[in-house]
């Protein structure tokens, strides 16, 4: 009797012991962490200033939350087109001296005319101090510019457009690696280094303005002999001048 008590023991230890790995198991399910949740969320967006270098403003409008404790923390991932772009070095300075965080993942040549450039993505991050409260607003604004266009015979003007942004917030607890889908980001944590990874969710907002619009001027192609042979010239004077000092002033040492 001894011998089959213990035999039964031992089998229910070993299903109790099953049970609990795969309760394990279906608890946790790898990529769904969990993520803060917001019933109403509103962003607008507008544009100052003129020209070839505009600010962009985005305001963040933050309902009712069902998370309390820990504030969100917020990423907007922007898509430019060929023909914007941000200075990665404009906005470094800018956070140093109390603007937005961003990482922009890949180099921006902000020489290149919008005819050798491409499209990138790159993201804001948007970490409220003192934590959100409901109906509070988040307004950040960037430095951004329009890449100079291909001229043409008769000139004109070139119209930008710019996409609304995707909006994210920080799941806790999130995996340090993860792939991109279409309700995730995996995204840097912050901006003081590229690893480890962090998991975004993507929100559903409301906004209040269309697809924003800018306008710049393009060159007349027409112009283009005038123009290169005025330049040329004034390189070609400078230079003599230069030289033309540089041999006096060695005459007169000698």
């Amino acid at each position: 009797m001894s011998s089959s008590l213990h035999f039964q023991l031992s089998e229910m230890k070993q299903l109790l012991i099953s049970f609990i790995i795969h309760a394990s198991m279906i608890t946790y399910i790898p990529g769904e962490p969990s993520c803060p949740i917001f019933e109403d969320l509103r962003i607008h967006r507008e544009i100052s200033q003129k020209g070839f270098h505009r600010d962009l403003t985005t305001v963040l409008r933050v309902g009712h939350s069902q998370q309390r404790g820990t504030p969100p923390e917020f990423l907007l991932k922007e898509t430019f087109p060929v023909d914007l772009y941000v200075d990665q070095y404009q906005l470094v300075d800018a956070e140093a001296f109390g603007g937005p965080q961003t990482i922009v993942p890949d180099d921006v040549d902000v020489e290149r005319p919008a005819s050798l450039s491409q499209g990138f993505s790159f993201f804001t991050y948007v970490s409220p101090q003192g934590g959100v409260q409901d109906q509070d607003t988040i307004s950040i604004t960037l430095p951004i510019h329009l890449r100079y266009q291909r001229p043409e015979k008769d000139g004109g003007r070139h119209t930008s457009a710019l996409s609304h942004p995707v909006l994210a917030v920080k799941c806790a607890g999130s995996p340090s690696e993860a792939t991109d889908t279409d309700q995730y980001l995996s995204v840097p944590c912050d901006t003081s280094r590229m690893e480890p990874l962090c998991l975004w969710k993507v929100l559903t907002y409301q906004i209040s303005t269309s697809p924003l619009e800018m306008s710049v001027s393009i060159g007349r192609g027409s112009d283009l002999i005038v123009v290169a042979g005025v330049t040329l010239s004034i390189v070609v004077c400078c230079t003599v001048m230069l030289l033309y000092g540089m041999f006096t002033n060695h005459e007169r040492q000698h």
